[in-house]
């Protein structure tokens, strides 16, 4: 059986804390940076001239509804920070 002392044991816990700490940081700031992103084009896309029919707009939609489910996945692997995020390529923007 193994036997450990109390110091290893804290010093193992003080570790295993100090990264799930950091990876909770990265998964805080990975979902901001999509919110942030997400945020940009949709004020792009209302300031386009033509309105919402313009052909320009597809791409833009798409790459919205990636970060939005990007800022999604990342919210909810905060919970269990111990999951893999799996970030697909963006959408193309243009052919």
């Amino acid at each position: 059986m193994f036997r450990f002392s109390l110091r290893s044991m804290m010093i193992g816990v003080t570790l295993v804390c100090i990264l799930l700490g950091g990876r909770i940081e990265y998964l805080r700031q990975m979902a901001m940076f999509h919110r942030r992103e997400y945020r940009i084009l949709g004020e792009i896309a209302v300031r386009t001239p033509t309105g919402p029919y313009d052909p320009g707009i597809e791409p833009m939609v798409a790459m919205m509804n990636y970060h939005l489910q990007m800022e999604a996945e990342y919210n909810q692997a905060i919970l269990k920070p111990w999951t893999m995020i799996e970030e697909n390529p963006p959408p193309e923007t243009a052919p």
